[in-house]
């Protein structure tokens, strides 16, 4: 197209009083040709930057080559340098560039000046510190275009300096947060909303208030409340130049804690989207990692125990008379008493299952240092083993009934340690049910419900619980997955049968952010060791110490300890 006429001069208002100089600097001008003046904007990216020139250019300069060129570019500058505004001032793009000066400004305020200034019809957000591949923008629009309604996620992948630290190489492996996306591990929610690299609707961002200085997951919450679906975009990949040391590590953590931390006490909602719910998803050294940075975040003790000490659900099935061997699902009543011993001497809580999950339906942390216990299958020897046991402590617990087998045996292992082995009888149920124990629905039949037909499903997870309510008259509000085998299918039939929570056997504590129909368990083997049993309870996991590891697997409670657990459980009438 032939040049028409000169070019006019545009003008963008930007905070003023910059310390950098008089009030005009606060202006930024622009020449655009006028022919440019009416064409639609259909994208605009928004680039926050610090104003560090040399991380500005390089993001410029990638934008700069895009196999589609966004319709307009718009620098937000929070701090700036002379050197920043020298390359600024010298930058030639392929695209309409703007800079808007912020100085002093906080993020969430200097894109929404941004949001405001562009008529564009979406906007995609990077960071100044972001490179971003030649697809990056044409990903953006290919996938807002598809919409309507849609908050596109970009791939960010980190990229190291040769003379990055070991703690900052381990500190951005770990910070990959889209790498489960990209496996495909689940569908994208608002909790993986990062402002980093983000395409949106511009009315949409606008009706839901804009950006605050807080997670993006709370953005990503309203958006959700808008309507907006979220789509992860695998091809639009930017690099994250990532040149933080330990200390700009820790500060940024500083900042990331306080903010979640102000933004559950005002919103305990959004718990479950926050890294506060997801202490433990992540490596054994990256939770030392967060215990350490979330003690510079979090405003009481309290708090921080509750954050760090997420519930812990332990998981049963037969308990053995005296005489009887311990096996993998029969544990010696003996062995069991000085379990319950340990909680009661060391001051765990032993709550209900039910209590935790209405205190997740409440957005409740449950106090620190929790334990949940839980039986499955329902045996005899529940009642004749185990309750007096739990009587004497009076500790909660939630027994898991097969319903078509309560007063028969277990006749679904059939070549099994427990096969043959006696179930609870509908009066035992009764007793146990006056005594202040809980019940759940395990199946009709203890079938895999990932192995049947769905209508089969239905009534298996349906008819469990209408069973036990007809003979109980309570309701049941608790599941668990036979043979702990779920898919998102089964997982959705559980829930829709009205169940407050199910638990898997999935291993680990339970987290805010684990979802309440797919709870977290730790096996307690019959024949494993106090010292296992001990890890279990700290870590969430079965786990085993350099000291269990070197001595074969053997490694069992000091004298001193087993006298004191040895005392208290035989204190008393026990079995």
């Amino acid at each position: 197209m032939a040049l028409r006429g000169r070019p006019q001069v545009r003008a963008i208002f930007g905070r003023s009083g910059d310390p950098m100089g008089s009030p005009l600097r606060g202006y930024r001008f622009f020449f655009t040709p006028y022919w440019r003046n009416n064409t639609l904007i259909e994208l605009c990216v928004v680039v926050l930057s610090y104003g560090k020139a040399e991380l500005l250019r390089a993001c410029l300069e990638a934008l700069r080559h895009q196999t589609v060129q966004a319709s307009e570019v718009i620098v937000v500058v929070c701090g700036a340098s002379d050197a920043t505004r020298a390359m600024l001032d010298s930058f030639v793009s392929r695209f309409r560039l703007r800079v808007i000066w912020q100085i002093g400004s906080s993020p969430g305020a200097a894109r929404n000046r941004a949001v405001e200034a562009t008529a564009a019809h979406y906007c995609l957000f990077l960071d100044d510190d972001v490179i971003a591949d030649s697809r990056l923008v044409a990903e953006h629009l290919r996938v807002q275009r598809q919409g309507p309604g849609v908050a596109g996620l970009g791939q960010l992948i980190a990229r190291l300096p040769p003379s990055a630290d070991g703690f900052a190489r381990y500190v951005a492996q770990e910070w990959d947060h889209h790498t489960r996306l990209q496996e495909g591990a689940q569908a994208p929610s608002c909790a993986d909303c990062s402002s980093a690299n983000l395409s949106v609707p511009r009315l949409a961002l606008l009706k839901a208030g804009g950006f605050v200085d807080s997670s993006g997951a709370e953005l990503g919450y309203r958006l959700e409340r808008q309507g907006l679906s979220f789509v992860h975009i695998p091809e639009a990949i930017g690099h994250r130049d990532y040149r933080k040391g330990f200390r700009e590590v820790a500060t940024d953590a500083e900042r990331a804690g306080a903010a979640s931390v102000e933004l559950y006490a005002h919103q305990p909602h959004m718990l479950p989207y926050l890294q506060l719910g997801a202490f433990y998803d992540m490596s054994r050294k990256a939770i030392l990692l967060r215990r350490l940075l979330l003690t510079l975040g979090v405003p009481d003790r309290d708090t921080w125990q509750r954050l760090t000490r997420s519930p812990v659900i332990l998981m049963y099935h037969a308990f053995g008379k005296p005489g009887e061997p311990s096996s993998r699902y029969a544990i010696p009543g003996r062995r069991f008493a000085r379990q319950m011993a340990w909680l009661k001497w060391r001051g765990y809580h032993v709550l209900g299952l039910e209590e935790f999950l209405r205190d997740r339906c409440e957005y409740r942390l449950p106090l620190a240092r929790s334990v949940i216990l839980t039986f499955d299958d329902g045996y005899a020897d529940n009642r004749a083993v185990a309750y007096p046991i739990l009587r004497r402590y009076g500790f909660p617990a939630t027994i898991f009934l097969v319903s078509g087998g309560v007063g028969d045996v277990n006749r679904w292992d059939s070549d099994g340690e427990l096969a043959g082995r006696p179930l609870l009888s509908w009066s035992d149920v009764r007793a146990l049910l006056h005594g202040g124990v809980r019940f759940g629905a395990h199946t009709q039949s203890h079938v895999a419900l990932t192995a049947v037909s769905p209508d089969r499903m239905k009534d298996e997870v349906e008819g469990s619980r209408a069973e036990l309510e007809r003979a109980l008259g309570v309701p049941i509000f608790t599941f668990a997955y036979p043979h702990g085998e779920l898919d998102a299918a089964v997982q959705a039939a559980v829930e829709d049968a009205g169940f407050l929570g199910a638990c898997s056997c999935h291993t680990g504590v339970n987290d805010p952010i684990v979802p309440s129909h797919a709870l977290r368990r730790v096996e307690v083997r019959g024949a494993g060791s106090f010292i296992r049993f001990a890890l279990a309870l700290w870590l969430g996991i079965p786990g085993q110490s350099q000291f269990y590891r070197r001595n074969g697997g053997q490694a069992q409670a000091g004298p001193r300890v087993r006298g004191a657990l040895d005392k208290e459980a035989t204190d008393g009438n026990q079995p």
